[in-house]
């Protein structure tokens, strides 16, 4: 389990961010062996995703759903 703030978030989003790709790196090799990512309940009520199919399934405590962005 890999808990995620939104520090690298920001930056696996962002190529100009000095850390993109360590980030970009992180989650993926997160996906890949298979490990949990966590974001704390307080940081995520909006999530920029084009994974919709996983994040539908996903229910958050601290809101009713996640709003699912573009």
């Amino acid at each position: 389990m890999i808990v995620v703030d939104t520090g690298a978030l920001v930056a696996a989003v962002l190529s100009a961010d000095g850390d993109h790709r360590a980030c970009v790196d992180l989650f993926a090799s997160a996906h890949l062996g298979g490990e949990q990512l966590v974001v704390p309940s307080f940081v995520a009520r909006e999530i920029a995703t084009l994974d919709r199919r996983d994040f539908r399934v996903v229910r958050p405590r601290h809101v009713d759903a996640f709003t699912l962005l573009p």
